[in-house]
């Protein structure tokens, strides 16, 4: 009988100590934050400026963000904070409160981009409340630049830095002998590289001033 009887206590002792234990946490689920990116053109020129809109699904997470990711030289203004805090050192949006938020920003393609495909993306994120984990989402556009007219190397040279395009500058003349140098193609000349006689007559276009046209 008391055998029985500690038996029965186990068993109560047992059901108790399941009752009372805390219940693991549920993993945060794949969609528990999400981020959408569409832009005004997939197809642009050198010098075209395209409108990029991210939303985000942030409903489910604390501290909703958003983080741009785009092309090495494209300008970047952001036109439209959708109520966030703006980083700008980082081109990123933050949200106190959960939500689905809309930002807007453009991007204008350089002059001397070379045609190709780049990439513009965005990612969403979030801290999930349940189990405190860090939760994110990416969304990618490939936008194509296609060059309809193809400057010659001299030309290319001349309108690489903010001044003018006309001239040879002293940093696109540095420019310019580092990428004899290394063999690099040139921005914007369909993927020409500066042999022993252009680099010559760029360094007669800055040391005189000449003014570069079409050869």
């Amino acid at each position: 009988m008391l055998r029985h009887s500690r038996g029965v206590a186990a068993v109560v002792c047992l059901l108790v100590l399941a009752v009372l234990a805390p219940t693991a946490a549920v993993a945060a689920p794949a969609d528990a934050v999400g981020v959408t990116t569409t832009v005004s053109d997939t197809t642009v020129e050198p010098g075209d400026t395209i409108i990029v809109e991210a939303t985000i699904d942030g409903d489910g997470v604390h501290g909703p963000l958003i983080d741009a990711t785009t092309p090495d030289g494209w300008t970047f203004e952001a036109t439209d904070n959708g109520g966030g805090t703006y980083k700008s050192s980082t081109n990123e949006w933050l949200w106190l409160t959960a939500g689905d938020y809309t930002i807007t920003y453009t991007l204008t393609v350089p002059s001397t981009a070379s045609a190709g495909e780049y990439t513009v993306e965005n990612e969403g994120s979030g801290i999930y409340p349940s189990t405190s984990e860090y939760v994110s989402d990416t969304d990618a556009v490939t936008v194509t630049v296609e060059s309809t007219q193809t400057m010659t190397v001299r030309e290319a040279v001349a309108s690489y830095g903010d001044g003018d395009d006309s001239q040879v500058e002293d940093g696109e003349i540095q420019q310019a002998v580092n990428w004899w140098q290394t063999d690099t193609e040139v921005p914007g000349t369909n993927g020409e590289t500066i042999d022993d006689a252009t680099i010559q007559q760029l360094v007669s276009d800055w040391v005189t001033g000449a003014e570069i046209g079409g050869n």
